[in-house]
């Protein structure tokens, strides 16, 4: 699940909730802030903002749609926001501590300005620079900074640091992150099917062992008999099999015609 922070002044998110959004009041300084999940579990993630003030009802937008339709789901989630401005307090920084090591992780960030030609940039554990504009003083209402395969540092956090264009400030109501989730990925080693030849490959990214092979024509679909697995025990293996023979005489059922889909479950 995502964890879903929402940087509040402190007069329009309650901290008992239950919200979605996890409350930091970043005046306090947040050094080691635990974070609940969207379903208010507890997690092992925690927070610390360094270099930001809050703004109350600092006059973002309303409602969101877009990418950014997912921020707009607690009553008062959008009143208030943290802001920064490089010129008076250098660059900010927001750390999340407890990311496990081989994981990547997805952070996206909703970024609002009701003031002309403020544009916040900000890069994760050192690397591309991401920027959202909000010209011409009208709200962003629509659009979010994604960044995807962010790998944490050596301690297992995620540093996302933060600043302005100067001279101006720029506000940072919301924010969410969660890991990134491998998809099951299959490899056929045969360029060309044939009746009572061999299906043969390999697998990645798999929760559990697999234990159906099926090809399909879009029409018809064929149930491999008894395939070969052989799981690595780490998500990944091989599987082979044998494709149904066309009879000698009569009728074949379920033949298969050009481009076919294999599948393993």
């Amino acid at each position: 699940m995502a964890i879903y922070i929402a940087f509040q002044g402190g007069t329009a998110l309650s901290d008992t909730g239950p919200y979605k959004y996890q409350n930091v009041r970043v005046s306090t300084i947040p050094v080691d802030q635990a974070l609940n999940d969207e379903s208010n579990s507890a997690t092992p993630f925690t927070l610390s903002a360094v270099g930001f003030e809050e703004w109350p009802d600092y006059g973002g937008p309303t409602a969101l749609s877009g990418d950014a339709a997912w921020a707009d789901t607690d009553v008062g989630a959008l009143t208030d926001a943290a802001y920064t401005s490089s010129a008076i307090y250098g660059d900010s920084s927001v750390t999340i501590k407890g990311l496990s090591q081989g994981s990547t992780y997805w952070f996206e960030f909703f970024s609002s300005n009701p003031v002309t030609d403020r544009i916040l940039h900000l890069k994760i554990n050192g690397g591309a620079e991401y920027s959202q504009d909000q010209p011409g003083g009208v709200s962003n209402d629509s659009e979010t900074i994604l960044v995807t395969g962010v790998v944490p540092d050596v301690n297992g956090e995620a540093t996302i640091d933060i600043r302005s264009n100067s001279p101006g400030n720029v506000y940072l109501p919301l924010m969410r992150f969660a890991e990134e989730v491998p998809v099951p990925e299959i490899t056929v080693d045969q360029a060309e099917l044939v009746p009572g030849g061999t299906i043969s490959g390999s697998y990645s990214n798999y929760d559990t062992v697999p234990t159906t092979l099926t090809v399909s024509d879009g029409a018809n679909t064929v149930t491999i008999a008894s395939p070969t697995i052989n799981d690595n025990g780490d998500g990944t293996g091989t599987f082979s099999g044998t494709m149904p023979s066309l009879p000698s005489s009569g009728t074949a059922n379920l033949v298969l015609f050009g481009n076919v889909t294999v599948e393993l479950s």
